[in-house]
């Protein structure tokens, strides 16, 4: 199953056309540090826009139409792009693959990381 990510110009993430990759808002921080694992807390405030070494996609259609027509109705985003991955891509060039839930509900991270920021009972992810 493809992971889908909407994207703008102000979206901090976004695809690298040169590259032909998305480029992370920190993509020099390594993934495997205490840093960036409390980074993951960072990341799913999606109004704390410092720089961490993660790109947000989803495996949902719906979840995707909705935050770009979210994004239209507030005007100022002008055209949403959308990207698809092929995570088994990723893993074969040694990429890694996050899932933020299976992340959120393991007993590596504190208690204000595994809860939902949103109160949506982890569906948003």
């Amino acid at each position: 199953m493809p992971h889908l990510r909407t994207w703008d110009e102000l979206s901090r993430s976004k695809l690298d056309g040169k590259n032909n990759c998305m480029m992370t808002r920190g993509p020099h921080q390594r993934l495997d540090t205490a840093e960036c694992r409390n980074s993951l807390a960072i990341h799913i405030n999606h109004s704390d826009w410092r720089p961490t070494p993660f790109v947000s996609f989803t495996t949902s259609a719906a979840g995707v139409e909705q935050l770009a027509g979210m994004r239209a109705r507030r005007g100022n985003r002008g055209a949403q792009h959308l990207t698809a991955v092929d995570p088994l891509v990723r893993r074969k060039v040694g990429l890694p693959v996050l899932d933020v839930l299976v992340e959120m509900n393991s007993v590596q991270y504190s208690r204000s990381i595994r809860a939902d920021p949103y109160r949506k009972e982890n569906r948003y992810y």
